[in-house]
């Protein structure tokens, strides 16, 4: 048994190397890999008003460790938890997350079911969840019977039953998907006449091998969030609680994204996600792997690769992504898009405690990161896939301006003359500084 150390270059600052150790023996080339980073503390100040949440972990290593490393990533919100032990240890807030199964309650007695929504809901209540999303990704608009039951043997009773015990939480609808008729299913719960028993909409927004702010139907972000948005304020506006977002690494698949490119669109989901006024944004989510095997592996079922920890707790780019994204957004305020001379740049606006702040990514090389292929390979998450650097001026009446990349890694520019040059990728990049 051998032992090295390694000097990482830059390691005083935030960011993230990739380490591999390899030989050759008896005729094979033998190799590990891990990932080792760095991550600045920031104490989020601001998060009581922050977007930024999680959907879901696993005790990896401990409990304890988890919570931690939550309150330095800045998450505001979990779907599901207790608010008396994440409030105190992260300055987060819980909702409720919990299972539907009507099938399951056909042959039960009335009165049981009763005590199940009663005892639930004064759980909410004990733990301090402000929301109860009851269910996951059921297609209604399949069958107009099914949404019946939903309303009229779920949602009305449970109405009925926070009124007679004065409970303070509030239920949203569970969480519809996108890539499952997800609008066709808010039409569904609205017919049936589920509306008024529901104070926000849970929301799932899968994507497949486009960027974040790809419009369309579909599997997009951007473009399903602005059909459910248009969809509620037609049935009724309702806050929008995106209670599972994705940026899944299942290993070269075209259809999933790259490890860089996780850290890229982790930063385009919740900018994008200030920028439409949605309530919460929850990534789906902590670790590798599943419920059913936590710690497990299974490099083809892409339900393994959603973490912005892999199985063993070691960091993913994205995790730095969440951590970069949270930090700039906090405290953020009046987000806006912003309109550039150039159609190709997109950019969205907020006003934070460390100044105006630009968002700024060029989409010269479009939306689309992969074509459908049977043999794909990613590139290695050091490598820069973006064809194009645009070099645009830009106006300021600072004297420098500081740029933070996807993973937090802070630079400055000089300006001269009241004005900056930037080069701009498909990749975000974050700027303080700019405008008269």
């Amino acid at each position: 048994t051998r032992s090295w150390q390694l000097a990482l270059p830059g390691a005083e600052r935030q960011g993230i190397w990739f380490v591999e150790a390899s030989a050759r023996l008896g005729g094979h080339d033998c190799f590990a890999r891990t990932n080792v980073a760095v991550l600045e503390s920031f104490a989020c100040p601001h998060r009581e008003q922050s977007i930024i949440g999680l959907s879901a972990w696993f005790p990896v290593p401990s409990e304890a460790a988890v919570l931690e490393l939550c309150r330095r990533i800045g998450v505001r919100w979990f779907r599901s938890g207790d608010t008396r032990v994440v409030g105190p240890s992260v300055g987060a807030v819980a909702n409720w997350h919990s299972a539907y199964e009507p099938e399951a309650w056909k042959t039960q007695p009335a009165a049981a079911k009763e005590r199940f929504l009663e005892s639930t809901l004064a759980e909410c209540d004990a733990r301090g969840n402000p929301y109860w999303e009851l269910g996951n990704e059921w297609d209604l608009s399949k069958d107009p019977a099914l949404a019946r039951t939903y309303v009229d043997d779920w949602l009305k009773p449970i109405a009925q039953l926070r009124a007679a015990a004065k409970s303070r939480v509030e239920m949203l609808t569970m969480g519809f998907a996108n890539g499952f008729h997800g609008v066709d299913t808010l039409r569904a719960l609205h017919a049936a006449g589920g509306w008024p028993y529901v104070s926000g909409v849970a929301y799932h927004l899968g994507r497949g091998n486009v960027t974040p702010d790809a419009l369309g139907g579909g599997w997009t972000y951007l473009g399903s969030l602005r059909e459910a948005e248009a969809t509620i304020t037609e049935l009724g506006p309702k806050p929008i609680f995106l209670t599972e977002v994705y940026a899944c690494t299942k290993p070269n698949s075209w259809w999933h994204d790259s490890q860089r490119r996780a850290a890229e669109n982790t930063v385009l989901t919740f900018a994008l996600g200030l920028a439409e006024g949605v309530k919460a944004v929850c990534f789906y989510q902590l670790h590798d792997a599943v419920w059913h095997d936590v710690g497990g592996v299974n490099p083809d079922d892409a339900e393994y690769h959603f973490g912005l920890l892999d199985r063993r707790g070691t960091v993913k780019p994205s995790l730095l992504a969440f951590a970069t994204i949270a930090r700039a957004l906090d405290g953020a305020t009046a987000p806006r898009y912003l309109t550039l001379a150039d159609k190709a740049i997109n950019g969205i606006g907020c006003d934070t405690p460390a100044g105006p702040m630009a968002i700024l990514w060029d989409r010269t090389d479009g939306f689309v990161q992969a074509a459908k292929s049977a043999d794909y390979a990613a590139a290695e998450p050091w490598i820069d896939h973006w064809k194009s650097r645009k070099a645009v001026r830009f106006a300021t009446a600072q004297p420098q301006i500081t740029m933070v990349d996807c993973i937090g890694r802070r630079t400055t520019v000089a300006a001269h003359d009241g004005k900056v040059d930037l080069v701009l990728t498909g990749a975000p990049l974050i700027v303080y500084g700019l405008g008269r």
